[in-house]
C-alpha cells in the first residue's frame, strides 16, 4: 500500500467503515479518536495530567495574550489541542502532518481571523475600523493609507496560513529525506 510516490496520500481507498477515504480524512479520525480518547481519561486516573495540560494553556493565554476572561478558552484548547496532535502524528512513520496541507492551514487562519473581527466589532463597534486610519494623518494621503492598511490587515490571514503550511511541510520533507539516509 505505501510506495515511494508522494502522491500516494491523495489516492482514494476503501477504509474498514466501507466508503472511499484518503489518508488525510484516515488522520482526521486520528485526531477525532485522540480528542476522545482524552475525554475518557478526564473521567479516570489521569485527571491530574489533563488538568496539567489544561493550566499550561490557560497560563500562555494570560501571559501572553492578557486574556483574563474563560470564555475564549474553549476555543483555544480545542485549537492548540488540534495543531498539536496533528503535528505529533506527523512524527510516526507513514503518517504525514495535516498542516500540512494549505487548505487546513488557511482554513484555521481565517477562522480564527473572522473571529477576532467579530469580537473586535462586537466590543468596539464602529471604533474597531479606526485602525486603518491613524489619527493625525492629513487627509490627502488618507485614501492611500487606507488602502496600503486593509491589503496588509487582509494578509496575515495569507501570512499565518503559508507560515504554518511551510513549516510543517518542510520539516516533513526533512524527515522523509532523513529516513531515506537511513
Amino acid at each position: 500500500m505505501f510506495t515511494n510516490d508522494p502522491l500516494e496520500q491523495f489516492v482514494f481507498f476503501v477504509c474498514t467503515v466501507g466508503y472511499p477515504s484518503t489518508l488525510h480524512l484516515m488522520q482526521m479520525y486520528h485526531i477525532f479518536l485522540t480528542f476522545s480518547v482524552l475525554h475518557i481519561f478526564n473521567n479516570s486516573q489521569y485527571r491530574i495530567y489533563i488538568f496539567k495540560l489544561l493550566s499550561f494553556i490557560k497560563n500562555v493565554l494570560t501571559t501572553t495574550i492578557h486574556i483574563n476572561k474563560n470564555i475564549y478558552f474553549p476555543y483555544m484548547l480545542i485549537l492548540f489541542l488540534f495543531l498539536l496532535v496533528s503535528n505529533l502524528t506527523g512524527m510516526i512513520p507513514y503518517f504525514f502532518t495535516s498542516t500540512s496541507i494549505f487548505a487546513i492551514t488557511f482554513y484555521v487562519s481565517l477562522m480564527f481571523f473572522i473571529g477576532i473581527n467579530l469580537i473586535g466589532i462586537k466590543k468596539n463597534t464602529f471604533n474597531f475600523f479606526s485602525l486603518f486610519i491613524p489619527k493625525g494623518v492629513p487627509t490627502l494621503i488618507v485614501p492611500f493609507l487606507f488602502l496600503i492598511e486593509v491589503i496588509s490587515y487582509f494578509s496575515r490571514v495569507f501570512s499565518l496560513a503559508i507560515r504554518l503550511f511551510a513549516n510543517m511541510l518542510s520539516g516533513h520533507i526533512l524527515l522523509k529525506i532523513l529516513m531515506g539516509l537511513l
